[in-house]
């Protein structure tokens, strides 16, 4: 007989063995792809077998394993709100916060696969923005992410507390990598601060941390989706509930 699958005292199915998984694959393929990086480009090393394996790993890559992973959990997300969405809509709560949110997870993961944040470069360029210390499409990018961040402060703020905090927390982390990094990563490569062996070092240092926030946030956030709907798998199989509502209280 198959082992029956991990929950917790109410009967809904454990989630946290999943997230630490999903946690370790996310931090350690990056750092991998890294090591690898540096021992083939600083330390001098030649393997195939090496440079095939940091081709794939390498977190500052296009249409790699990193890259698919990261989108893998973006979409998990959107697909994780559209449930709860379906499972609000059938308890009778309101439904477009969540349908909004999962629509800009969905984003995000189309943003992951194809880049197309960097395509913001060629819209700045249109408008005359240039910058000789970070990347040309930041100077779009950082307004759009500040306009959004707000927008989603206040579509949260009703939400349930505890999913509020959780998604506040891993937006905050999600940014830090996806804004923070880059713009850290602009000026190392746009300014002469370092050059030769150091630039590979700290740059891919760099990277290593942006990439690590990143995809640290995208499963903060699966994580909160994943304690909000509750999940069960009972004789006609799995099962989604969610939280009492919490009414908001208003002081006098």
């Amino acid at each position: 007989m198959a082992p029956e699958p991990a929950r917790d005292d109410a009967g809904t199915l454990r989630t946290r063995p999943l997230i630490l998984t999903l946690v370790l694959i996310g931090l350690l393929m990056p750092a991998l792809g890294v090591i690898l990086d540096l021992a083939l480009r600083v330390g001098g090393a030649t393997s195939g077998l090496a440079d095939g394996i940091r081709n794939i790993t390498y977190p500052d890559a296009e249409g790699n394993l990193f890259a698919w992973y990261s989108t893998i959990i973006l979409a998990a997300v959107a697909v994780g709100f559209f449930l709860i969405a379906l499972t609000a809509r059938g308890a009778g709560r309101p439904i477009w916060r969540f349908v909004v949110l999962g629509a800009l997870a969905l984003l995000l993961s189309a943003d992951e696969a194809a880049y197309l944040h960097e395509r913001l470069g060629n819209f700045a360029g249109d408008l005359g923005l240039s910058s000789k210390f970070t990347y040309q499409w930041l100077l779009l990018g950082v307004p759009i992410a500040i306009v959004v961040g707000l927008f989603v402060l206040w579509l949260a703020r009703r939400l349930d507390k505890s999913l509020r905090w959780a998604l506040i927390i891993a937006g905050v982390v999600y940014l830090a990598g996806a804004v923070g990094g880059e713009v850290i990563g602009g000026v190392l490569k746009k300014t002469d601060a370092f050059s030769g062996d150091a630039l590979i070092v700290v740059y891919d240092i760099e990277v290593l941390i942006e990439e690590g926030l990143e995809i640290l946030g995208a499963i903060l956030a699966f994580r909160a989706v994943l304690r909000y709907l509750r999940i069960s798998n009972g004789p006609e199989g799995l099962a989604f509930s969610l939280p009492p509502e919490q009414r908001a209280t208003t002081k006098k």
